[in-house]
């Protein structure tokens, strides 16, 4: 067995495991109290949330590919290739699983992978700002009022906003210097793989270059993190957990980063965590059961629930797969 290999099934156990221990902490009688409070529109409405994410992203794919490659792709073949990158996702670290997407296009579309792939890289780039913003903006606007905190937390957000946009307007200075970094510093055995993801990355920032694919980019993967927030915010509020738009921007942009950052896949166990300790310290809760309900009950619609829908539509694809293979000889 490969070591990165390896490596995945033991950070995938290990969140297995964090997300067992959390859910040993519950008390049963609070999450049959939070539950109740749960009636069918207010499921719909989480339903209606989480896939609507997935129709922003899709959008974005979608048009991403017709501006990159001149190929159109439809949005229901887009729609179902994100929710199977999520799938794919749960067994690779750091969401690496959206690969599946390339792989997909040319398994339909004849794409090349080669030609896509780095456009992953992109829209991952872009998620990852847009969660750092709301990482700022929530951590600008929570309930503190040190004049001090707020002075330099601004401060924090204007050189944020100056590095994105020295990233997008000058990309190819910002690949040498971090080129450069590479060669100082990574490994030998590590150097020429992080010079060909830096320069994979890199290359999907070309089609970018377009005023009206990057507005686009930044419009739909703000948006997704927005809804994304929204949906958490509105399952705790049904919960009877007082919290605000900012305290749940903050707490879900840390939780995301921290789970990519442990590398654990889908962030099992360590998001749940993550999200429900920030959450927990900034409202200053002593009875944490509802919003540890909230916490799962969202990560449920909104990746678990995913994967397993991901996971029929990686096994339906697979057999459609080998049927046209076989009904082609």
């Amino acid at each position: 067995m490969k070591k990165s290999n390896l490596l995945s099934y033991f950070l995938l156990l290990l969140g297995i495991s964090v997300l067992i221990y959390f859910l040993t902490t519950l008390d049963i009688n609070s999450v049959k109290i939070g539950l109740k409070s749960l009636d069918g529109f207010a499921i719909l409405f989480i339903l209606f949330l989480t896939f609507l994410t997935v129709v922003i992203k899709a959008f974005r794919w979608q048009y991403l590919i017709v501006k990159a490659t001149g190929k159109e792709i439809t949005g229901w073949f887009s729609f179902l290739s994100i929710i199977a990158g999520v799938a794919v996702g749960s067994i690779t670290p750091a969401r690496a699983g959206e690969v599946a997407k390339p792989i997909m296009l040319k398994n339909t579309y004849g794409i090349r992978i080669s030609e896509t792939l780095s456009f992953v890289f992109s829209e991952r780039a872009f998620d990852l700002l847009a969660l750092i913003a709301l990482f700022f903006l929530g951590l600008l606007f929570l309930p503190l009022k040190l004049g001090v905190y707020r002075f330099y937390t601004g401060i924090l957000f204007s050189l944020f906003i100056l590095l994105i946009l020295i990233l997008f307007i000058f990309p190819k200075h910002f690949k040498i210097l971090l080129d450069f970094f590479i060669q100082k510093l990574c490994p030998d055995k590590w150097k020429l793989k992080c010079l060909d993801l830096n320069k994979s990355v890199f290359a999907g920032f070309s089609v970018l270059k377009k005023k009206d694919v990057a507005i686009m980019m930044v419009l739909t993967s703000f948006l997704s993190m927005v809804v994304e927030v929204f949906r958490l915010l509105f399952i705790l509020t049904i919960l009877g957990v007082n919290v605000n738009f900012w305290s749940v921007s903050f707490a879900f942009a840390v939780s995301v980063i921290f789970g990519i950052l442990t590398m654990v896949p889908g962030g099992i166990g360590t998001t749940e965590v993550s999200q429900m300790a920030v959450l927990g310290t900034i409202i200053g809760l002593s009875n944490t059961n509802l919003l540890k309900l909230g916490v799962l009950l969202d990560r449920f619609f909104a990746y678990y629930l995913l994967v397993g829908i991901g996971s029929v539509v990686l096994i339906g694809t697979q057999k459609w797969k080998k049927k046209k293979e076989k009904n082609f000889l």
